[in-house]
């Protein structure tokens, strides 16, 4: 039952609950209680594990407001997905609201989307106009990704090389060879997502912490669950000219 009901908004006692969302989503990231969920080698970094691997570097976004971590971005040769953690209703996912945010905020911003079937299910890739500080105006292409797990949600933001072919860019070879989205897709796939049993409104962040030992390496703008235009678009191997 949810935690957020008033005695005077208490449902029906004689009403039945909706159905939970599953454990196992089906594509990963997993849930902490799904038994399949990797436990050895993995980096806590509380709220999301993820499982160590030496050619993946890995980095902790910070809210500039809060300090806070607010999201991890993890990078395999020029490819990268920010993923971030938020919580949901117990028998309801939130992807199917989200998204039409995301594409009126990428519409906003002069930019195109397209929804399309992927990987994770219903996903959107985003091409947004950008000025580079050398003047140059370019497309940030990004990959929109999202999971609905038991009372959370993980959306993951993919960009490369492989994100650029699947929107119409053309590549040089070195660069298309750099794409490494493949091994991402399995960093999302094998997340561990540790949503506690603690009450939180709907598209609450879920807590992110720095492993012992390490450090931020960089602030970052605040990361909801919508994609505004407050969040980071990467860097210049993720543009493609752009075009009318």
């Amino acid at each position: 039952m949810s935690p957020f009901w008033s005695r005077s908004t208490r449902p029906d006692p004689s009403v039945p609950e909706p159905a939970p969302v599953p454990v196992s989503p089906g594509t990963g990231p997993l849930d902490a209680a799904d038994p399949a969920a990797p436990t050895e080698g993995m980096l806590d970094l509380g709220a999301l594990r993820l499982v160590a691997r030496p050619e993946l570097k890995v980095r902790l976004d910070v809210d500039k407001a809060t300090q806070r971590v607010a999201a991890v971005t993890v990078q395999a040769e020029a490819s990268n997905v920010q993923l971030t953690a938020f919580a949901a209703p117990r028998s309801s996912g939130v992807w199917d609201e989200v998204r039409p945010e995301i594409a009126k905020a990428v519409a906003a911003g002069g930019g195109r989307v397209e929804e399309r079937e992927g990987s994770f299910g219903t996903e959107l890739v985003a091409q947004v106009p950008t000025q580079l500080p050398d003047g140059r105006k370019v497309l940030q292409v990004q990959r929109f990704c999202g999971v609905d797990g038991p009372r959370w949600f993980v959306r993951a933001v993919f960009s490369g090389p492989e994100v650029l072919a699947s929107a119409g860019a053309t590549l040089p070879d070195e660069l298309a060879a750099r794409g490494r989205g493949d091994l991402l897709e399995e960093v999302v796939r094998t997340a561990v997502v540790v949503r506690g049993s603690e009450p939180m409104a709907p598209r609450e962040p879920l807590p992110l912490r720095l492993p012992e030992g390490a450090r931020p390496a960089r602030p970052a703008p605040p990361v909801p669950p919508d994609g505004g235009a407050d969040e980071e678009t990467g860097d210049s191997s993720d543009a493609a000219p752009e075009q009318s």
